[in-house]
Parts: C-alpha cells; sequence; structure tokens
C-alpha cells in the first residue's frame, strides 16, 4: 500500500487502481498540509517498531531524527528538568530552615522541658541528629541533564524493541511496550514524548462512529 500510495509503479496496474491510487495519495498529501511539522514523523518515531523510519529515505530520516524528534524530547525534558529543580530547591529549603531551627534552640540559654519522658527525650535528639547530619540534596546541573537525555536518545535508536508474546501468541503493542518501559523507568522523557503523540487518533473513523450512535440514540429517544 505505501509503495502503491508513494507513486512507485506496480505492475500489471489498472487504471481503476491507478485512479484510486492518486486520489488517496492526493486526499492524504491535503489533510496532512494542516498538520504541525513533524508531527507524524514524531508519532512513526514514538512506535518502537518503526523508528528508524525505514520507509523513508536517509535524508529524510536523519533531519527527523536530528530536528524533529530529539528537538521535541529535548523540548519535553526541560519542562521536567525544571519542575525536578523546583521541587529540589523546595527540599534544600526545607531542609536549611529546620537546621536554623536546631541552631536557634541550642543557642539560647534556657529551656524549657520538651518532653516528659526520658524516652521521648532520647527520640527528640534522635531526630536532631538525624536533621544535623542530613545528606544535602544533589542539584543537577544543565549539563548533567543535557547528558541525560542525550544517552537516553541514543539509548533508544540503538536497541532494537523486544515486543513481549502473550500467552495467545500474539505479540503486545506499543502501548503496552511503553507501559513496560514507564515501569522499569528505562526512558523517562522519551516515555512522555510517546504519551503524547501516540494518543493521537490514526483517523477521524472512531469519532464519526460515537458520533452516529450518538444520532441513533437521539432520534430514539424523541421518537419515544
Amino acid at each position: 500500500m505505501f509503495v502503491m500510495l508513494c507513486g512507485h509503479r506496480v505492475s500489471r496496474e489498472s487504471n481503476l487502481v491507478k485512479t484510486l491510487r492518486v486520489q488517496i495519495y492526493d486526499s492524504l498529501n491535503t489533510r496532512l498540509l494542516n498538520c504541525i511539522p513533524g508531527t507524524t514523523q514524531i508519532a512513526t518515531m514514538c512506535d518502537p517498531r518503526h523508528k528508524s523510519l525505514w520507509f523513508l529515505s536517509t535524508a529524510v530520516q536523519r533531519t527527523a531524527w536530528e530536528k524533529r524528534f530529539t528537538a521535541e524530547v529535548r523540548r519535553v525534558g526541560a519542562v521536567v528538568f525544571e519542575k525536578n529543580l523546583k521541587k529540589i530547591d523546595e527540599e534544600i529549603k526545607k531542609q536549611q530552615e529546620e537546621v536554623a531551627a536546631l541552631d536557634e534552640i541550642d543557642d539560647q540559654e534556657a529551656q524549657p522541658p520538651e518532653c516528659d519522658s526520658l524516652l521521648e527525650d532520647v527520640i527528640n535528639q534522635q531526630k536532631k541528629a538525624k536533621t544535623r547530619h542530613a545528606v544535602p540534596l544533589h542539584r543537577p546541573t544543565q549539563n548533567e541533564f543535557d547528558k541525560q537525555i542525550n544517552e537516553e536518545i541514543q539509548k533508544y535508536l540503538r536497541f532494537e524493541p523486544l515486543l513481549e508474546m502473550r500467552s495467545n501468541g500474539v505479540y503486545n503493542s506499543p502501548f503496552e511496550w511503553w507501559y513496560r518501559q514507564e515501569q522499569l523507568n528505562e526512558y523517562p522523557i522519551i516515555s512522555l514524548v510517546a504519551r503524547k503523540y501516540m494518543c493521537i487518533p490514526a483517523s477521524e473513523a472512531p469519532c464519526e462512529r460515537v458520533f452516529s450512535l450518538l444520532g441513533y440514540v437521539v432520534d430514539k429517544i424523541e421518537r419515544d
């Protein structure tokens, strides 16, 4: 089908088949012109079975990987990086405030009894010691995060996906594969890109069926 739509002549192609091929190609070309540039390519590369874009030329593959897919992964990664930094900064501030509060208590000359039993006093002392000697959180740099992104992209591009086979002998879908990768935390950033693009419906047929069914339901209600 792909060979036919791309204009490569097929042996024994009748005029009817040729006309149908040209009309389908023109229709798809017109619809896809309104898509965001690279959307279809990024969505295809999120499918681990077709991530190499084997059906396109080498030049188009290189452009799609280097300029579109990588750029989208970096954009999504930048959002994740900022959110993580914000959480880490909040935790660091919380640690600093706890240590400062303990220092202020220790500086007081006279302190009222904080507990009613020796056991409670020991527990409080342990909590203070734990707070004072807590390991400072590491605040990652932009270079460290860029390195992580590059390694994740290269890993996804380099390794062939292994789709697991179900008990009925059918291989699982890319959605199940990505669900498994999220559980293993193999591709934390690219999995977010896959979530974003693989949810795009391939056609309007499913929603059109819903509209048609809704029309029957409404007509039935009106008649009743």
